[in-house]
């Protein structure tokens, strides 16, 4: 026999109380994951933009490998204080989280949500309702949590330009989970805004009077927050005479270009009475009317506002900056409706702002925020209202820069099972899957895969008869008298949302008309020119009777898209006219739409 003493059998760690592994560095140890220990940074710390930090192996605590590095860390997370008295456990967090806490200094000044302004946060920076709630009291550490700072190292590239190199495409579904976050989709749109500024005309005076002080320090701060699912706005909003005529202004005109598929009305209705208990909605609503207003100066001296310029709504544009720098340091507003107002509203004021593709950076950090709270088209409440209005809005950018839409959500309910306002937005997300089939992504894959291309030309087909079919009883087409000469027989549906639909409808049809390829040759494009004119005189014969502000905005997009297809110059003309009568009703677009189609036409683009 072996005189070697049999092998000793390892003793496993106890599973219970957790693997207290002593290697590896200190970020990943904090999220628990598996760190390759490479040097100087592990690949878990280089794919979260984090600061990869080593503590020593003599046991004398977290001493960094670079004497540098545990001096700033050990500063910030010494700052870190909540609303109750710390206990142990929280100050023993606070200082793991200070090699996360580091990774914000990536971001710009005016980009860091996260950070107090002041050396110090008094207990009133918290609304008292937010104070007062048990969870509150419960001292929730935040943000430097380890999901937290992976969402903030999925925007650490909102560094300056970072809009502008972001896909105009829908964003691929595999992104990682932590891009879809609430904090990280919030932070990116808020990072728009931030980049925004440095576009924005202010006045000296106005800037001064609203910019930190360079001596300010800043510190970094654990803010004790309640649930996600609690925010209560306590602000009492006080509006000015000039700025009572400006609400009123969105509520009875503006507010309906929002509402235009939402029979609740929920931007007239509700939304301005949140606005008045939270001073950043305001904010948003007033640059949003002061804004238009600014492009209709005969409404604007109707209201006695004569000298109502467009830096006013840019002073308003950045008292929401402002308000949001302070409020989304706080969890439950990252989910709240407050927030997804505001987020629209300053879409809609790029909308029609339009200055340096401020509104195609927006439409993308609405997808954002929505994206990470799986809001979609059969959400409930404001959240439906909200989605429907940033797709139409999202469908017409698409359309004019033949891109395909963000949205990539698929509504599954059949049309047998909707009612009539959910068939007007059915028609809606229709044209937004055709604007897709018409764009150039689409077409050139196409060229490579033409059965493909039919088949889903095929399937879309399909599905706007289905529609047709059922929305068949809302197409009631009343008596109208003929007004003058036109090209179009006038066609009055009511309610003004069934004429929307049918409009869309068409314009549908109309873009696979012209970009389904014609397997049959000759004789099946002369058997699409009577459908193509049939849609375009249907279009432009409903535009004659469009008079609502809300269905004029969708009208337009129609009469341009038909305006692309006809090949009859006289036809080209009346779309001309018509689409001029749109934009005097409105004032939106700013350039001259009419101008622009006919550019259009004679570069022969469809």
């Amino acid at each position: 026999m072996s005189d070697e003493p049999p092998p000793r059998k390892r003793v496993r760690k106890s599973r219970g109380r957790g693997l207290r592994v002593k290697t590896g560095c200190i970020p990943c140890r904090n999220r628990h994951l598996k760190c390759g220990e490479e040097k100087p940074s592990c690949s878990a710390c280089v794919r979260a933009r984090a600061e990869c930090v080593y503590s020593s192996n003599n046991g004398d605590g977290a001493m960094a490998t670079n004497p540098d590095h545990a001096t700033s860390t050990m500063g910030r997370s010494g700052r870190s204080w909540s609303l109750n008295s710390t206990s142990s456990a929280q100050q023993a967090h606070a200082e793991r989280s200070g090699s996360c806490a580091s990774q914000s200094t990536a971001l710009p000044e005016a980009v860091r949500p996260v950070h107090r302004q002041d050396d110090a946060l008094p207990p009133q920076h918290v609304s008292p309702a937010v104070a007062d709630h048990p969870a509150a009291r419960e001292s929730v550490a935040y943000p430097y949590t380890p999901a937290f700072s992976e969402s903030l190292a999925a925007v650490g590239d909102l560094q300056s330009g970072a809009g502008e190199s972001l896909p105009a495409t829908s964003p691929d579904p595999t992104w990682p989970p932590q891009s879809y976050t609430a904090e990280a989709a919030s932070l990116r749109w808020f990072g728009l805004l931030a980049t925004d500024q440095d576009r924005l005309d202010l006045s000296p005076s106005w800037l001064h009077a609203h910019s930190r002080s360079p001596e300010t320090p800043r510190s970094e701060v654990a803010v004790a927050v309640a649930p996600a699912s609690f925010y209560t706005s306590q602000d009492q909003v006080i509006l000015g005479p000039q700025e009572m005529l400006i609400f009123r202004h969105f509520v009875q005109h503006l507010s309906s270009w929002i509402d235009a598929t939402d029979p609740d009305r929920l931007f007239s209705v509700l939304v301005p009475s949140m606005a008045l208990r939270n001073s950043g909605l305001m904010s948003a609503i007033l640059a949003f009317s002061s804004r238009h207003l600014s492009l209709h100066p005969v409404t604007a001296a109707q209201l006695g506002l004569d000298e109502l310029g467009r830096d006013v709504g840019v002073e308003y544009y950045h008292a929401t900056l402002q308000y949001l720098q302070k409020e989304m340091k706080k969890v439950p507003y990252l989910t709240s409706d407050e927030l997804l107002a505001t987020v629209l509203t300053i879409s809609s004021y790029e909308m029609i702002d339009e200055s340096d593709g401020g509104w195609e950076r927006h439409l993308k950090g609405v997808f954002w925020i929505q994206r990470s709270q799986l809001i979609h088209g059969e959400s409930e409440g404001l959240k439906k209202s909200i989605w429907w209005s940033w797709l139409r809005q999202d469908i017409w950018a698409a359309f004019k820069d033949r891109r395909k839409i963000l949205s990539f959500y698929n509504l599954r309910r059949p049309c047998s099972g909707l009612n009539f306002w959910e068939l007007v937005n059915r028609s809606v997300y229709l044209l937004g899957q055709c604007v897709n089939y018409a764009s150039d992504a689409e077409i050139e894959a196409g060229r490579l895969q033409l059965e493909l291309r039919i088949l889903r030309a095929q399937t879309l087909e399909a599905s706007l008869d289905e529609w047709h079919h059922h929305f068949a009883r809302f197409d009631c087409r009343l008596p109208t008298p003929l007004e003058g000469s036109t090209m179009f027989t006038p066609l009055w549906i009511n309610p003004p949302a069934a004429s929307l639909a049918i409009q869309v409808h068409y314009l549908s049809r109309l873009l696979l008309l012209e970009n389904k390829p014609a397997a049959g040759g000759m004789r099946e494009l002369s058997v699409r020119e009577p459908l193509r004119r049939e849609a375009i005189g249907i279009i432009g014969g409903i535009a004659c009777c469009t008079d609502s502000e809300a269905s004029i905005l969708v009208s337009m997009i129609c009469l341009y898209g038909a305006g692309q297809q006809t090949r009859e110059l006289a036809v080209q003309e009346e779309i001309c006219k018509l689409l001029h009568s749109h934009q005097e009703k409105v004032k939106w677009p700013s350039y001259d739409l009419s101008a622009e189609l006919r550019k259009d036409q004679s570069a022969g683009v469809r």
